[in-house]
């Protein structure tokens, strides 16, 4: 039995909980009070486009009667007391070839798609509400009020009073009359419309409607109006239709098309014929066919090996990053070829074909045709999701916005369980807001299929930043609210105190270095090749001694141990042995507070599949890491800094040797830092290497070598594509011309 004590402790819980719940009413209201404000202002909003809705209706029958006017037909007409007698014009005018009578020049068209979620619920949900059908919202069609009715058991629909029975149907709400056509459309499981019933074709002048209800098997049960051969869509009951395709993930899609025609008169005119029909226009199927047919091009793209022939004139006027490369100096104005790398031919293909046609219809084809040949059992309808992320890459790196927008919009459709987490790091990195938020709401609404696929396991481990905001997003946090987290993971509270300490430790040492280098004699690059090969000794000493052999330190493709030199510096890395030569090391601005979570090899992984960059910059990449070490003998790798070294010194080599590259923004996400960080490493790292980013062939060969040598496969024989050749290539052509 319990103490007296235990039984006080647990009412003081219970009175905590209680006010806790209390508390948690109060939040409640205020969010119920602001829902039922919400619902006040979108019934203030159906009232206003009912009225404008009204007021094209009133508009029309005022030109109507315009017309009329002017064609003396109504209002003050010419009699026989006021003017003489006048010949009446004949009735043929020899500038017309007869008379014309519009009469679907009024006709207003319009359709309504009502969607039922969770169907197999429906009677349940009825019977709660003590309902007989469900009914959606009213909706406008030339100033005529509708609404969409399902009665599953296709009893009383409508509101006459006359005992009309249906089961789906569409009620007029106004009691002037109604002149109509109706259409009731069905989804199916493909995702294509079925017409369900004739059309309807409906006319009643001058009669009440107010309530009526129009459908496929609507009839009146106390007439002599025979019922339909069978009820229900498609002639089934609800039980067979919640097991038929048309159920789709448990919901029904309907749509009603409605043409509707207002009580105006007829006003006939002269029938005027064009005597010349102007054929459709035909520049984008002109401008595909040379693209398909290879004539009159002047530049190639190598994808995959294949080569693709284009028009650089139609692609600068259409891409000005393309205009850039081609008409900048670069080395394809000469060449006349570009070679393209991380991608795939057939979505190269795509935008290119955009780019000559601006027309999206040619692009969803390729991604429905992609899809369909990758095999896979999803709906037809839907569209290959890594086409489309493909070319949402392409799209943005071209700046091709519309292209751009239209990937997004159709990834938004196409989100899945098992893709939705690569979908989401893609519109990350390139500020796809409404693509994150879709995303975002897919994950918390399949959270446990999300997490239990393998791509959100090693998203986790490669993006830490997206997990944070899927954090957020399940705890229904807005961007703004869940800031602080975003700012503490980013190292701008506790982290960034401790930094600055550090950074002024620095940068007092940094003033007192010339002090001590006049001091100490000059040392020579063999006298520092003694001591790294001292140090790469004394790493050797601290390693384990059973560890992999094939512990290697890989950039992409290439094992990427660096030269002779700096052999240890990976090795500290690796086994997190940086401490050991602190004492010859001083913090700079390119040390964290602690060692990063994600290994090095997947975080060159990561640099390497989200920069799109050329391989021959990682080799710059080790030599631009080499030239700190060499210029700055104090200077020492460690598991603190390797990673700001490596994301800056490929960012470098991209701007230095790559003819396309993206913005410091853009490198700054894929890195998981700050832009202004990014900004502050690349000017502090141009200083380090004193702004040597010029690379000769001979060196590029020789560090090419030791990374082949450390991996066991051969160099190939590749020179280095740098600024010197292509200026001496254009000189050339200059002299040439």
């Amino acid at each position: 039995m319990a103490t007296s004590q235990e039984l006080l402790a647990q009412i003081a819980g219970a009175k905590q909980t209680l006010e806790e719940r209390k508390q948690a009413n109060s939040r409640l209201k205020e969010e119920s009070s602001r829902a039922e404000e919400r619902q006040k202002l979108r019934r203030q909003l159906e009232e206003v486009q009912k009225h404008i809705s009204y007021q094209e209706s009133i508009n029309n029958c005022e030109c109507n009667y315009r017309r009329l006017v002017d064609a003396d037909a109504l209002g003050n007409t010419p009699s026989d007391g006021v003017k003489p007698l006048e010949v009446p014009p004949p009735r043929f005018n020899p500038g017309s070839n007869g008379e014309l009578v519009h009469c679907s020049e009024v006709v207003v068209k319009g359709d309504y798609e009502w969607r039922i979620e969770g169907i197999s619920w429906l009677i349940n949900a009825l019977e709660q509400n003590e309902a007989n059908c469900a009914e959606s919202c009213t909706f406008i069609v030339a100033g005529e009020d509708f609404s969409l009715v399902y009665h599953p058991e296709a009893g009383e629909v409508g509101y006459l009073g006359q005992s009309q029975r249906g089961s789906l149907c569409i009620v007029h709400h106004n009691g002037d009359g109604i002149t109509f056509r109706y259409k009731a459309l069905v989804k199916n499981a493909e995702g294509q419309w079925v017409q369900w019933g004739q059309e309807g074709n409906e006319c009643h002048t001058g009669a009440d409607t107010s309530g009526r209800a129009f459908g496929p098997d609507v009839y009146f049960a106390e007439s002599a109006e025979i019922p339909p051969h069978s009820m229900g869509i498609f002639g089934m009951s609800h039980e067979e239709l919640l097991k038929s395709p048309w159920i789709v993930d448990g919901s029904l899609t309907v749509k009603f098309e409605l043409e509707v025609r207002p009580n105006v008169e007829l006003d006939p005119m002269p029938l005027r014929k064009p005597a010349i029909e102007v054929p459709a226009q035909s520049l984008s199927n002109d401008l595909m066919s040379m693209f398909e047919e290879g004539r009159g091009t002047d530049i190639t793209f190598l994808v995959q090996g294949e080569r693709i022939p284009a028009h650089s004139q139609i692609l600068c006027a259409r891409s000005q990053v393309l205009e850039r490369q081609l008409y900048s100096g670069m080395k394809e104005s000469i060449s006349k070829e570009i070679l393209v790398e991380e991608t795939q031919s057939a979505t190269f293909r795509a935008m290119l074909k955009f780019l000559y046609t601006d027309d999206l219809a040619i692009i969803e084809d390729l991604a429905k045709h992609a899809h369909d040949s990758s095999g896979s059992s999803c709906l037809k309808w839907k569209m290959a999701t890594p086409f489309l992320q493909n070319l949402l890459s392409l799209s943005h790196l071209y700046q091709i916005n519309r292209l751009r927008v239209w990937c997004e919009q159709k990834l938004c459709d196409n989100i899945s369980s098992n893709e939705v987490f690569s979908i989401l790091c893609q519109a990350h990195l390139y500020e796809a807001k409404q693509l994150e938020k879709a995303c975002l709401n897919f994950i918390k609404d399949n959270l446990p299929q999300v997490v239990a696929t393998p791509d959100y396991g090693r998203g986790c481990k490669e993006w830490p930043e997206i997990v944070l905001k899927i954090s957020a997003s399940l705890a229904c946090l807005d961007e703004r609210t869940a800031q602080p987290a975003f700012e503490a993971f980013r190292g701008h509270n506790l982290q960034k105190e401790i930094l600055d300490g550090k950074l002024e430790k620095a940068d007092r040492l940094e003033k007192e270095e010339p002090k001590e280098k006049s001091e100490k004699p000059e040392r020579s690059e063999k006298d520092n090749h003694k001591d790294y090969k001292e140090k790469e000794k004394a790493v050797e000493k601290a390693l384990p001694a059973k560890r992999p052999a094939a512990m290697r330190f890989r950039l992409l493709a290439y094992p990427t141990s660096l030269s002779p030199d700096l052999l240890c510096a990976p090795k500290l890395v690796e086994y997190e042995l940086g401490g050991m030569l602190s004492g010859k090391s001083h913090v700079t601005k390119f040390h964290s507070v602690r060692p990063p979570q994600l290994p090095i090899r997947d975080y060159l992984f990561r640099i390497a599949k989200y920069f799109q960059c050329s391989r021959e910059c990682f080799v710059l990449c080790l030599v631009y890491i080499d030239r700190i070490v060499k210029l700055h003998p104090d200077f020492t790798i460690c598991s603190l800094n390797i990673h700001r070294l490596l994301v800056t010194s490929v960012m470098l080599a991209v701007k230095f040797f790559d003819d396309v590259y993206y913005s410091n923004a853009y490198y700054a996400k894929v890195g998981g830092v700050k832009t202004r960080e990014v900004n502050i490493l690349e000017g502090q790292f141009l200083q380090l290497i004193e702004w040597r980013l010029h690379v000769t062939p001979e060196e590029f060969d020789q560090y090419r070598a030791h990374v082949c040598n450390a991996s066991g496969t051969p160099a190939a024989s590749r020179p280095l594509e740098n600024e010197i050749v292509e200026e001496e290539q254009e000189d050339r052509a200059m002299a040439v011309c």
